[in-house]
């Protein structure tokens, strides 16, 4: 027995837009980093209230910066690593000043009280100054930590 061909109409699946609504499409793009790019898209209709739409666009931008502070949570951790094994060099270097100091004074038979030289001096200034500078990054860096570390689990 041959079975009888169901007749197959696409016309009829469409219907009027006006009838079910056009839709609207929503698109941000976003470079997050240098290799990496975040496309969020979605659709609403077309007569939806704008506080619908608003509130879609809030939501998909909470997405975006959520994945942008979790790499830069992965970027920063690693440049603070770097940055507080600068500082111990930084620390190391001028606790060496004032012994490399003491060392030559020694080597050049001078008598009396050691003193630093002007350019010693100069040169502990300078590496204290920078020291102080670097603890200050580092502590602004920690906060941006905290702050990214902050949207990504509470986005979660």
């Amino acid at each position: 027995m041959l079975d009888h061909l169901k007749e197959i109409d696409p016309e009829k699946a469409f219907s009027d837009p006006d009838e079910k609504g056009a839709a609207c499409a929503i698109t941000i793009t976003t470079q997050i980093s240098t290799n990496r790019s975040i496309v969020v898209q979605t659709y609403m209709g077309r007569d939806d209230d704008i506080v619908q739409y608003n509130a879609v666009v809030d939501k998909l931008h909470r997405v975006i910066d959520r994945q942008e502070a979790k790499l830069q949570v992965e970027s920063w951790t690693a440049e603070l690593e770097t940055r507080q094994r600068n500082l111990n060099h930084m620390l190391e270097d001028y606790q060496r000043i004032e012994v490399k100091a003491q060392e030559a004074w020694d080597n050049r038979g001078k008598k009396g009280a050691f003193r630093l030289t002007e350019a010693e001096l100069n040169a502990k200034t300078q590496a204290h100054a920078n020291i102080a500078r670097t603890k200050e990054g580092i502590e602004q860096l920690k906060n941006e930590i905290a702050k990214a570390r902050g949207l990504v689990i509470s986005e979660e």
